[in-house]
């Protein structure tokens, strides 16, 4: 089997079932053994370090796709109903649309891309004549580019009820956030160690991987959220309060997406789980709608769904995050 790398303005709807999913595709370019390979992958792009970052977020923005070299079916971007996975970044998702709407057919002339063959552990160089149909001659006059349509643009929203039901649809959209100078990250005199849910951390690395977000990502909100107040521990505001650790999931708000789970308010409240799955689920598609999103960013989001600047929660959330706090 191999792969190619290709700029996505360049393919057409009948590779739509050859693009591998952007985290599978990130995985194989991150595999150290295949780093130097990545050298071929040099036409039309600058590499600009040696984590071949730019590649990788060219990838996950989706101006470049990684395709199998026939139907991608264990690692694309389809479930096999044909709808697109959950998890893909918004971005992609738009593109891969506008595609399929468009009706495209074949792609004639080859892409620059890098063909990767596992057996060999190899990004491999390929002769140019090398497409699904024989390349005609390269025109003179390269064909013009055409403008990526407004109408296909995310709308921005930035109110806490709306955003709150882009999450539970998972319809397209830009959520509007700054860095905030004087959030504040400090630790607060009540933060208590002693009540750290994490444990193992098994749970958080198997919904990370899952959905595609950083596992320590889930720590660090979990650790914010648990070593802060157990409220829903103290008689009587057990009863009533339907906000539920280690994640904090406001089980009212995001019933919907407990249901697209198949989760009871039971298991968000009493399976660690179910509850983790629940709120991995939530922060990706916050992520997704964030634009050059940060731990900050994000956090500050799922906490409060209307915040336009960084809050003192996602500061402190940041701040756990890059001390690992839970490890301690």
């Amino acid at each position: 089997m191999s792969y190619e790398i290709v700029k996505f303005d360049k393919i057409y709807a009948d590779d739509i079932k050859r693009i591998v999913d952007p985290d599978y595709a990130v995985q194989v370019i991150k595999s150290g053994t295949y780093l130097a390979s990545l050298n071929h992958f040099s036409q039309g792009y600058e590499r600009k370090n040696d984590d071949h970052s730019y590649i990788i977020n060219q990838i996950k923005g989706g101006s470049l796709v990684m395709l199998e070299a026939f139907e991608a079916k264990y690692h694309g971007i389809l479930k096999i109903n044909g709808e697109l996975k959950m998890s893909l970044p918004t971005s992609l998702k738009h593109k891969v649309s506008a595609l399929h709407a468009s009706g495209k057919k074949r792609r004639y002339v080859k892409a620059n891309y890098a063909p990767f063959d596992p057996a060999t552990n190899q990004f491999e160089s390929a002769p140019e004549t090398h497409s699904l149909k024989p390349a005609p001659k390269p025109s003179l006059q390269s064909p013009p580019s055409v403008p990526e349509s407004k109408e296909n643009t995310p709308p921005v929203i930035n109110m806490a009820a709306d955003r709150q039901k882009v999450i539970i649809d998972d319809s397209p959209a830009i959520f509007e956030i700054t860095d905030n100078p004087n959030a504040d990250g400090k630790q607060p005199f009540w933060e208590s160690s002693l009540l750290n849910p994490v444990d193992s951390g098994t749970v958080y690395n198997e919904m990370g991987k899952k959905y595609g977000v950083d596992s320590d990502w889930l720590k660090a909100i979990a650790y914010m959220e648990n070593t802060h107040g157990a409220y829903d521990a103290i008689p009587p505001l057990n009863l009533v309060i339907t906000s539920y650790r280690p994640m904090n999931v406001q089980y009212k708000t995001w019933k919907p997406i407990a249901d697209e789970l198949g989760f009871s308010e039971w298991q968000i409240q009493y399976r660690v789980a179910s509850n983790v799955e629940m709120a991995a689920l939530i922060i990706k598609r916050i992520e997704a709608r964030v634009v050059n999103p940060t731990l900050e960013k994000v956090a500050s989001i799922y906490n409060f769904a209307g915040a336009e600047k960084t809050t003192d929660y996602g500061a402190r959330v940041q701040a756990i995050y890059e001390a690992k706090l839970w490890e301690k």
